[in-house]
């Protein structure tokens, strides 16, 4: 009876019910969507200032460097940590958005959220414990004892694999997700696939390192010391050492002048066509000072490395050279050195002088074996303080190392092909058309005279590109070599004459080798070092300047309406000055500055993004 009446009360009432009903639901609705908008917006809000700090730790590249500054960091992190947690607990906690769980479309979107949160939640947590583990491995202690630490850096190797393997789960599809939230989930990817690829390099030259320093069998370096007041495309051999290094423990014998390698004849080695055609004649196979002429250290390694052999009798397995500069970079870790036979202390900011300098002027011509020696003698005292008295951090001294190798100081060649790869992919080789050969420019003031002159050369590269209607770079490049020497000088044994090339005290004779992109058109250019080269000779009197022009034509140079150029820089003492300006009166530069100065001491990528005019 009473169900009847209820069916009844019902059915006469229904539009009441239904009404009553459907205004509950749209109530509870709107609820559920302020709940949910809420907890969404205090997520957002947290994940947003934990993004800003993280930003922060990424941005400053010193924090890894001490124990102080690594801390300064894991404090960030755990802000950062705790505020992403908050933003996880905010999305979880929600009961708006636990309700839409169980609704179709609307659970993609918030497990979407979920996914996202939890994932940023992990990235955070990854670095702070990865920052955690690096204080457990101890980099203060330098070089100490001829040890590189090798263990510790097979840890570091370890540490960076089980953070990749971390990343490599984060990634998720942004399929099915509204507009905002799969762009966000792909901003996320995004970071984490660079993530991936820097953590992937970074193992891979921790193995290189590792394999190089001797762990798996002893390794034998020639060092050479390069001279950077007589430059060829680096500084001329000067001295030499050899390292060999077992399971991370070095020796170095005395460093000696190179003059000690002479050969009577020249290596069986076959020179590529175009380095024969353009420094042929210089005898790089049999000379050492004419062995780096050519810009690819790859090949002068292997030349090196062909000529201690044939000297000495001794095969080697790899090439450093390091000149004056890295001398001074390496004396700002260890601190100043004093030599018996030099009456001033040696310091990071005075020993490009006495070496370049001073050392030329204090000592007759005849005797310059003496010098040779002293520079010698600089070069193991500071690797010596480097290994014995110093305190250098190895990471800072690794940085520092990496600095160097940008302005092309420092460079390595292993005759181990896989170890060679990734030495060239990290910017220790010194091959200019490793990377980006179709957009590269490199340029070389080399001295033609047995002068020391360099330590008073000044150079500056003004790189004007035109773009034609087509897209084709039209790029004409004016160098300009100054000769700061004092005038009416004295002959000397730096300042000259040779009596072969100059003829006048001050006299600085010299070639300006011009290498351009290798799809490029120089004309009269042969292909030399995987780009296209030109030489010019010229020459400058004391407290003269002169400039030197090329043209350079890069058919089809706008690619996805960006031009990328590449310009790697030659080691001098006193870096070049480097001048590029665009003119582009058919297209509209969106980036890139339109005219840019730069100090020209690592290799510069220079990119500008453009957009047809229409009429």
């Amino acid at each position: 009876m009473i169900f009847k009446k209820v069916y009844k009360f019902f059915f006469k009432n229904k539009r009441r019910t239904i009404l009553t009903i459907a205004t509950v639901l749209f109530l509870l609705l709107i609820i559920l969507a302020i709940n949910s908008f809420l907890s969404v917006k205090a997520a957002k809000t947290n994940l947003l200032l934990a993004k800003d700090i993280v930003d922060q730790v990424d941005h400053n590249p010193n924090f890894y460097e001490s124990t102080k500054s690594r801390n300064v960091a894991k404090l960030q992190l755990e802000n950062a940590l705790k505020l992403s947690q908050s933003a996880e607990a905010s999305l979880t906690g929600s009961f708006g958005l636990n309700t839409f769980k169980y609704l179709p479309y609307l659970n993609t979107q918030v497990n979407g959220i979920d996914s996202l949160s939890i994932d940023v939640n992990k990235t955070i947590s990854s670095v702070y414990n990865l920052l955690i583990q690096f204080d457990s491995l101890d980099t203060s202690n330098g070089l100490s004892g001829h040890q590189i630490p090798v263990t510790k850096l097979i840890s570091l190797s370890n540490l960076l694999k089980g953070t990749l393997n971390t990343f490599y789960t984060l990634k998720a599809p942004s399929a099915g997700l509204i507009s905002q939230l799969a762009h966000e989930r792909n901003h996320f990817n995004s970071l984490i696939t660079k993530a991936d690829t820097e953590l992937y390099n970074a193992v891979n030259t921790l193995n290189t390192v590792v394999a190089f320093c001797g762990q798996d069998k002893p390794q034998t370096y020639l060092i050479v010391g390069e001279n950077n007041s007589e430059m060829r495309d680096q500084g001329t051999p000067l001295s030499f050492a050899l390292m060999t290094i077992y399971k991370g423990n070095f020796t170095i014998t005395k460093p000696t002048t190179i003059a000690n390698l002479t050969l009577k004849e020249p290596i069986n080695f076959q020179l590529p066509q175009g380095t024969q055609a353009v420094f042929g004649e210089l005898q790089p196979t049999q000379l050492w000072q004419s062995t780096n002429a050519t810009a690819n250290f790859n090949l002068t390694g292997q030349i090196m490395s062909k000529m201690y052999q044939q000297a000495t009798g001794t095969p080697i397995d790899g090439v450093i050279a390091l000149d004056v500069v890295t001398l001074a970079k390496l004396l700002t870790l260890t601190g100043p050195v004093n030599i018996p036979t030099i009456p001033t202390t040696i310091t990071s900011s005075n020993l490009e002088t006495i070496v370049l300098h001073d050392l030329y002027n204090s000592v007759p011509a005849n005797d310059q074996q003496f010098r040779r020696d002293e520079v010698a003698n600089i070069a193991v005292a500071v690797l010596n303080k480097l290994s014995n008295n110093s305190n250098a951090n190895v990471v800072t001294l690794a940085k520092d190392l990496a600095e160097e190798t940008k302005g092309r100081h420092l460079l390595i060649w292993t005759k181990n092909t896989s170890e060679e790869n990734v030495i060239n992919f990290d910017g220790f080789g010194g091959n200019p058309s490793y990377k980006d050969a179709n957009r590269t420019f490199h340029l070389a003031v080399e001295n033609a005279t047995a002068t020391k002159m360099d330590y008073y050369i000044t150079v500056s590269a003004d790189y004007n590109i035109q773009l034609t209607e087509s897209g084709t770079a039209v790029v004409n490049t004016a160098v300009t070599i100054t000769n700061n020497a004092p005038v009416n000088a004295k002959p000397s044994y730096q300042l000259g004459p040779d009596y072969i090339n100059s003829f006048a005290p001050g006299e600085y004779v010299g070639r300006a080798e011009f290498w351009g992109p290798n799809n490029s058109e120089q004309l009269s250019s042969v292909e030399e070092s995987g780009l296209r080269l030109n030489e010019v000779d010229f020459k400058v009197y004391a407290g003269h300047s002169v400039t030197v022009n090329m043209q350079t034509i890069i058919p089809n140079a706008i690619q996805d309406s960006t031009l990328n150029l590449r310009f790697v820089p030659q080691p001098r003492m006193t870096p070049d000055t480097l001048k590029v300006t665009i003119s582009a009166p058919n297209f509209i530069i969106k980036g890139g500055s339109v005219s840019s100065q730069l100090n020209w001491n690592q290799t510069e990528n220079l990119t500008w993004n453009l957009k047809r005019k229409t009429n």
